[in-house]
């Protein structure tokens, strides 16, 4: 790159960005050719739940459906009708998107960078040198292969493309300050401090963390060493004190509101406590860190569940050193802001990036997504360096273009894999042995591609070495129900596994009842109601499982299909009153009406209407989407609109079956005046969904 000196030849450096997109681009293009994966299904899914994203109405119930968090994630919600407005869809064009916001997101942290650099009072060859290192690194990191193709992780890429725009405009506040343009400078300050960090935290949660992000630049890069000769900065200081400060504090108390929800949480539906977490996450960033620096030749990709939680201090023993490594780097960090600045910035903005996601919250313990941000300045020290003069030599120059091409390289490696589902289940099942979820992967994916007898001789010898995962042994008997027959061996494992499982307890509920329709007929072999209704009791007395929160009406929801299944209708009618009157909706009431108008009993699925139309209104509490879901639907009469529709099919199919309204009055089908008034009557169109 043919640079003047001191000034930036615009020309080369456009050149050399636009030559590090193609890269960039050239590495991911053979996953778009992947297929979607694990949580995308339930989260894509609801594109489809009501029928096609297509007019307003349908857009405001998509938007606000979101259930992730209280947030709602809805920005992230809105980005997936750039691919598609109905579900099921192909998973090419979502991958496509993620690339593009990837590379847009490069441009922008290569465009903060520069902005940093200039301030910091490099010349200008060398804040773009820096900027196009240091970015480039970040851009072509093998480690973010797992976030930009893993599709439903737009959610992580969209706060960081937020937070790189925030920085932009701090730093042009920040110039508008020192040439004396206050209101300008206050304006563009707040856009990129409050405004922005709201839009990314629509997108996820971790979006909050951006005015921390931004103080942990001011404390480092953008700390001026020469305030006393630039006019208005104690204007600028009060500005930003206020504007950083007021959302940091609010940040701070949030989390202390978040610490006893977080520990009742981990209390009953994980495996571990939060002070057991606590101790586990310097291993996990620790690991991420060797991660990001020693990039490895296969990856984990999207399994982490195989890692165990300290117990202690001293188990595993590398929970100590681990403690004591992240300490000092924060320590290191805070110490060295004046004297190593941009090595500041990047340890304190990577462990700034990482308070929420592996902290005391009960998440699962290490994701790989949860680097993409905090890691964003993590190699800009590693482009500084190459703006000194001992770096100046052609060798260090053709050194940087090397590890850029050796990290394209590693990253197309993972792209092929990402766009390979075959590769990609048989590696990951292979490199995470202990990994229950990518045994089942594997196993499904084998099942689809070579056949049934293989994965299931496979998924049995994962179920024999864990059989405290139901995960496991479930999924063998369905792949089992699938060849017919499920023998007395794996059945054996699966009751077995319920009684040790310490978590899982609403998968195990909804496993039940999707088993349901192998059970009756002679679909599956060797699974009948009984059997299932023994799992339940497995289940129900594992005390891990019932320690949990919500595992009553989950259990309580599987008993009652059960029992309406084994054509015991009054019983699942009982159990489907005590589930509405515990957590009374809408969606519920209409689910238990459809379930046992299916079963046949049409009057019951009736005075299970009526019965919730007498109950008192149920309002959420709290500031949250699924209250503004709520209030959308209410709006638009959605439910009212579809319970009226199912309450009059229901009234007439009781008159055909019994010859008699539903108030017992005997029919006169010549009247024309066969039915009660229902509870659900008023509204203009009944038909209107």
């Amino acid at each position: 790159m043919k640079i003047r000196s001191g000034t930036i030849d615009s020309t080369a450096f456009m050149v050399a960005l636009a030559a590090l997109l193609l890269v960039a681009w050239l590495a991911y293009r053979p996953g778009i050719d992947g297929a979607f994966l694990l949580d995308d299904f339930p989260n894509l899914s609801v594109l489809g739940t009501n029928g096609p994203v297509a007019h307003w109405d349908a857009f405001w119930r998509y938007v606000t459906s979101g259930s992730a968090d209280p947030t709602g994630r809805p920005l992230a919600l809105m980005s997936f009708l750039i691919d598609a407005s109905d579900w099921p869809a192909p998973a090419s064009p979502f991958k496509y998107t993620n690339i593009l916001l990837h590379l847009l997101n490069g441009v922008l942290l290569c465009w903060a960078m520069l902005k940093i650099g200039k301030r910091r009072g490099l010349r200008e060859n060398q804040a773009a040198t820096m900027a196009l290192i240091g970015s480039g690194i970040w851009l072509l990191q093998p480690l973010f292969v797992s976030t930009t193709l893993y599709v439903i992780q737009r959610e992580a890429m969209l706060p960081a493309t937020f937070t790189f725009i925030s920085i932009i405009c701090w730093c042009s506040a920040r110039n508008a300050f020192d040439v004396g343009k206050r209101t300008q400078a206050i304006t563009g300050m707040m856009a990129a401090a409050w405004f922005c960090t709201l839009v990314a935290a629509l997108a996820k949660p971790n979006g909050m963390l951006l005015p921390l992000l931004l103080a942990a630049a001011e404390a480092t890069v953008l700390r001026d060493s020469d305030a006393a000769a630039k006019p208005d900065q104690r204007a600028r200081r009060v500005s930003t004190t206020i504007l950083l400060g007021l959302p940091i504090a609010l940040l701070a108390v949030y989390l202390v509101q978040a610490w006893p929800v977080a520990v009742r949480i981990a209390s009953t539906d994980r495996p571990w406590s939060v002070g057991q977490r606590l101790l586990s996450e310097p291993r996990v960033l620790a690991s991420y860190l060797r991660m990001l620096w020693i990039p490895q030749m296969n990856s984990t990709g999207v399994f982490y569940d195989q890692i165990q939680a300290s117990s202690d201090l001293l188990h595993p023993w590398t929970t100590l050193p681990s403690i004591i490594f992240i300490s000092c780097l924060v320590v290191f960090g805070w110490l060295a802001r004046q004297r190593f600045p941009w090595l500041a910035f990047a340890i304190l903005f990577y462990f700034a990036g990482q308070l929420l996601e592996s902290s005391f919250f009960p998440l699962e313990l290490a994701f790989e997504h949860r680097n993409y941000l905090p890691a964003a300045f993590m190699f800009v020290p590693v482009g500084f360096w190459f703006t000194t003069p001992r770096a100046q030599s052609l060798p260090w120059r053709a050194a940087a273009v090397a590890l850029l091409c050796l990290l394209a390289g590693m990253t197309w490696m993972y792209a092929s894999v990402w766009g390979n589902l075959r590769l990609q289940a048989r590696l990951w099942g292979r490199i995470n042995p202990d990994s229950p979820q990518a045994q089942v992967f594997a196993a499904e994916v084998e099942a689809a591609s070579e056949g049934l007898p293989k994965a299931i001789k496979t998924l049995r010898a994962s179920a024999m070495r864990m059989p405290n995962q139901p995960e496991v042994a479930l999924t063998l008997v369905d792949l089992q129900c699938r060849s017919g027959s499920v023998d007395p061996q794996s059945w054996q494992l699966a009751i077995h596994s319920l009684y040790l499982a310490s978590t899982g307890w609403n998968n195990i509920a909804n496993w039940l009842i999707t088993s349901i329709p192998n059970a009756t007929g002679e679909r599956c072999q060797g699974l009948t109601i009984s059997a299932l209704q023994q799992a339940l009791d497995a289940a129900e007395s594992n005390p891990a499982l019932t320690r949990s929160h919500g595992h009553d009406d989950a259990f309580e929801r599987a008993s009652a299909a059960l029992h309406l299944a084994n054509g015991q209708p009054q019983q699942a009618a009982a159990q489907f009153d005590a589930l509405l009157a515990d957590s009374p909706s809408e969606s519920t009431a209409f689910e238990q009406a459809q379930a046992l108008n299916a079963a046949g009993h049409p009057e019951l699925a009736l005075e299970v209407l009526n019965r919730f139309a007498a109950l008192p209104n149920h309002a959420d509490q709290g500031i949250n989407m699924a209250r503004l879901h709520a209030w959308v639907l209410r709006k638009q009469g959605f439910w009212r609109n579809r319970l009226y529709a199912l309450h009059q099919s229901l009234e007439l199919a009781v008159k055909v079956k019994t010859g008699k309204a539903s108030d017992g009055r005997p029919l006169d089908i010549q009247s024309g005046s066969l039915h009660p008034v229902s509870p659900y009557q008023g509204i203009s169109d009944p038909s209107t969904p």
